[in-house]
């Protein structure tokens, strides 16, 4: 062979060489793509991934030029990065350590995916109305993720913490890669159709937007959204949300936070019904100890000891009401009978026989009427006059 021999690091030194000398690499590039994989180092670094239909580069943003930057990149926009070529060589992989990133506009598929939403929410696929409520106390939780993956254990370990006693059903899915939407909603119909437990934590453990895009199909959506059983979406990212997340009855943070919120914890339930019942016997006992202090009360008391006490009370009593009733009585007697004098002797001032005591006396015509004036009468009419004790019957001789 006359190929010259060379070790890794000479050959690495020798790429990183021309990558510098290079009239196009060795100088700043600028590079669009769509942001994929996006996170922050412990150290503030930025690391994400640019993207499009042919191929995919990792950039990095030190923590010294982040603080410049007047844009950061988030998953699914569409970016002009600006910054060098980097090879590194421990691990031969190149980078663009970018310094400077412009916005171009939302990408492709993350537009795809807001359209889709907004088609769904249209239709009623992510509607609050339509969310079923969690099981109080649920017997058997159904679990639809990989068998491989950690977050299976997860679930299992928490809800087996919280109550040794809770089935657990298992119904293994691809959480990512081609086919996984359709082996997930296979999974749910799976549930929904079969009805065997109580309520479904479908999920999977964290990962890059491209890991959980299985997650954002609308096949997953509407398998969840036309589920007769209760669904906890558990797909383990804190800030980003999955159509799967929109459509389910509750969405958790993580795999094992759906299992605390799906399963009781049977340890903590029995801790609160010590204390009721605690509770309970202190309220008995408070209750118990006041009417026995009142028993006891009643049992030292006069009356109880010598009811006839009680009677004579009773009869005082009785005794000081009916003098009070005849005073009453007496009172009001007197008042009616002062009263009766009093119109008695107003009646008498209006009494004519009291006139005709005194002199007066009525004169009536020959018709039997008063006469109350002379013009009621003409000389040779016979008239009667009644005194006090009797009537007179005369003859007018003449009318002056």
């Amino acid at each position: 062979m006359d190929a010259k021999r060379l070790t890794v690091t000479e050959l690495t030194r020798y790429i990183k060489l021309l990558l510098e000398s290079d009239r196009i690499t060795g100088h700043t590039v600028a590079v669009v793509g769509e942001v994929s994989g996006a996170n922050v180092g412990p150290r503030g670094h930025i690391y994400f991934s640019l993207k499009d239909s042919g191929a995919a580069l990792d950039c990095a943003v030190w923590a010294s030029s982040v603080s410049r930057l007047r844009y950061k990149p988030r998953n699914g926009d569409k970016i002009l990065a600006l910054g060098r070529l980097d090879l590194y060589a421990p691990q031969g992989r190149y980078k663009l350590v970018v310094n400077q990133v412009q916005p171009v506009g939302t990408g492709d598929i993350m537009a795809e995916l807001e359209a889709l939403k907004q088609r769904l929410t249209a239709e009623g696929i992510f509607a609050q109305e339509h969310k079923k409520p969690l099981p109080a106390f649920p017997k058997t939780i159904g679990i639809i993720t990989s068998a491989t993956g950690a977050a299976l254990q997860d679930m299992v370990r928490v809800a087996k913490a919280r109550n040794p006693r809770v089935q657990l059903i298992f119904h293994p899915a691809k959480v990512q890669g081609e086919g996984a939407a359709a082996e997930i909603a296979a999974a749910i119909d799976y549930f929904s159709r079969e009805n065997n437990a109580d309520v479904v934590v479908c999920g999977r453990g964290g990962g890059s937007v491209e890991d959980l895009w299985e997650f954002n199909r609308e096949i997953v959506a509407r398998a969840i959204y036309n589920c007769r059983v209760p669904i906890i979406s558990a797909v383990g990212h804190e800030t980003d949300y999955t159509l799967a997340d929109f459509a389910a009855d509750v969405r958790a943070a993580t795999p094992s936070n759906a299992m605390e919120l799906a399963v009781p914890d049977t340890a903590e339930l029995g801790q609160k019904l010590r204390q009721l019942a605690t509770r309970l016997r202190q309220a008995a006992y408070t209750k118990i100890r006041y009417r026995r202090t009142q028993l006891e009360g009643l049992r030292k008391s006069r009356t109880i000891s010598n009811p006839t006490l009680l009677l004579a009370d009773k009869r005082q009593r009785l005794e000081l009401l009916a003098e009070r009733l005849a005073e009453k009585s007496q009172g009001i007697i007197e008042a009616k009978r002062q009263r009766t004098v009093l119109q008695r002797e107003r009646l008498a001032l209006l009494d004519p026989m009291n006139l005709l005591c005194r002199g007066y006396g009525i004169v009536s015509g020959a018709d039997g009427k008063l006469l109350r004036s002379v013009s009621g009468v003409q000389a040779g009419d016979g008239i009667t006059v009644r005194l006090s004790d009797g009537e007179l019957t005369a003859e007018v001789e003449a009318v002056k």
